[in-house]
């Protein structure tokens, strides 16, 4: 199991309550469904009427992570496309102790995978001191607070 799922892995187990289970769950373990990018992650929170789509990336050590040429012209500012990522988890490689983990909403990385959308090499997420490095416990925190903002989740199912 690559990195990636582990990470998505980790953070259903422990959203398991807030996640409505009637509804569609998808872990998508290559990024493809059909042909088409898809999101790691998806699903709708309880009394939630809106799908929730985490990417999960490893960064290396210096703030890039791989993605592919079918993402970027998916995902970018200026596609239609309906699967988009909300919210991106980053896992840094080769970085001790509990806070290793970033996190980022799509609209923070929308711009970028518009300039980049024609190459195919690794990709810069944060510039080397801009990221903020988290515990899983803070990502819960922060991918919680960013559903409730944008109304994926209501405050009363915190």
């Amino acid at each position: 199991m690559r990195e990636e799922h582990k990470m998505c892995a980790e953070i259903y187990h422990r959203l398991y309550k807030l996640i409505d289970h009637k509804k569609p769950i998808f872990f998508c373990a290559d990024g493809m469904t059909a042909g088409e990018p898809l999101p790691d992650l998806c699903f709708f929170f309880k009394k939630g009427n809106k799908e929730f789509r985490i990417e999960a990336k490893v960064l290396s050590i210096d703030r890039r992570i791989r993605i592919s040429k079918n993402q970027r012209g998916k995902w970018r500012i200026d596609s239609n496309y309906r699967k988009k990522p909300h919210y991106w988890i980053g896992y840094m490689e080769n970085v001790p102790g509990e806070k290793r983990y970033v996190v980022w909403p799509h609209t923070f990385f929308e711009n970028k995978l518009q300039k980049c959308y024609n190459s195919s090499g690794p990709l810069v997420v944060f510039e080397k001191g801009k990221e903020q490095l988290l515990t899983i416990n803070d990502v819960l925190k922060k991918i919680i607070s960013f559903a409730q903002s944008n109304r994926f989740l209501s405050i009363a199912n915190k």
